[in-house]
C-alpha cells in the first residue's frame, strides 16, 4: 500500500490552514500583522475590564476601579500576570525567528 500524506479532506485543510493560523505564511510582515491584531484584541479585553471595574466603583475613580478589578480576579491574577510576563519575555525571540524566514 502506498503512503498517502493527505488521506482526508480534513487533514489537507488542516495542513493548509496552519501557516495562516500561526502567521508564518508571509514571514515577518504577516507575523507583525498578527501581533498588531493580537494587541487590538488584548486592548479590547483590558478596556472591557476597565469599564466593568468603573461600574463597580463609580465613586472611587480609576485607581479604585483598577484595584477592584485586580482583587476581583482572585488567585487567578498571579498566573495571568505570569503569562503576560512570559509572553513579553518571548517577544524578542519571536521577532528574531521571523527575521530568519
Amino acid at each position: 500500500m502506498a503512503h498517502r500524506p493527505f488521506s482526508t479532506a480534513h487533514q489537507r485543510l488542516s495542513e493548509m490552514a496552519d501557516p495562516l493560523h500561526f502567521g508564518t505564511v508571509g514571514g515577518a510582515v504577516t507575523k507583525l500583522i498578527w501581533f498588531v491584531f493580537g494587541l487590538v484584541l488584548t486592548s479590547l479585553s483590558v478596556s472591557g475590564v476597565a469599564v466593568y471595574a468603573l461600574r463597580l466603583s463609580r465613586d472611587g475613580g480609576i485607581a479604585t476601579a483598577w484595584a477592584s478589578a485586580w482583587r476581583g480576579m482572585g488567585l487567578w491574577r498571579w498566573p495571568a500576570l505570569a503569562g503576560i510576563g512570559i509572553a513579553l519575555a518571548l517577544l524578542p525571540a519571536l521577532f528574531q525567528a521571523a527575521g530568519g524566514d
